[in-house]
């Protein structure tokens, strides 16, 4: 069977993660050097003053953590997952940083984000097939509230963090995730 190079990463890769995820700084240290390109370019959409760019690079870094954390190779290829979850990082720093400074708000861009590791052309255009493929089907197979839901929870908000957020009960918002959760397995 042939072996699908944008979902599955070399082993020296998935060490690495696995490495970063049960605690090695200096796993990590090497996927926040590898992932610095993508971070830079998410930066590169957003308008805010120089002073500021650094807490929106740690955002940055903190959504790559996160997607070491919570990353699931029969999912998707970690590359897509880190650059999902670092956009997400940056674009929640730009909201905190739009409520405290009082700015509309600015949609970061999804387009031209560099696939690190991406050896072809082929290689990177395969990555976002699949990342808009996975976004399709979540669309067209979880209910409004449980895109939601889901959403903020792999932004690392915990169940009632959500409740609050959403206005609603702690185990509605359980049971939501529970459902969307279930969808999303049987889709893979």
């Amino acid at each position: 069977m042939a072996e699908n190079t944008v979902t599955n990463m070399k082993s020296s890769d998935a060490e690495t993660v696995r490495r970063a995820a049960s605690g090695d700084d200096a796993a990590f240290a090497e996927l926040a050097a590898r992932f610095k390109p993508v971070i830079l370019h998410v930066l590169s959409t957003v308008s805010v003053p120089e002073e500021d760019r650094n807490d929106l690079y740690q955002e940055g870094l903190i959504g790559l953590y996160k997607a070491v954390l919570l990353y699931d190779p029969s999912l998707s290829s970690f590359s897509t997952f880190a650059s999902v979850c670092i956009r997400s990082g940056i674009a929640d720093g730009m909201r905190r940083y739009q409520k405290e400074h009082s700015i509309r708000a600015e949609e970061i861009s999804t387009e031209e984000i560099p696939d690190v590791g991406a050896g072809s052309p082929e290689r990177i255009l395969l990555g976002k097939e699949e990342l808009s493929a996975l976004l399709e089907q979540i669309d067209q197979n979880l209910s409004p509230m449980e895109r939601k839901v889901f959403g903020l929870h792999l932004q690392g908000k915990k169940g009632f963090e959500i409740a609050q957020i959403l206005g609603r009960e702690q185990k509605s918002v359980e049971n939501t995730l529970f459902r969307a959760r279930r969808k999303l397995v049987k889709l893979s």
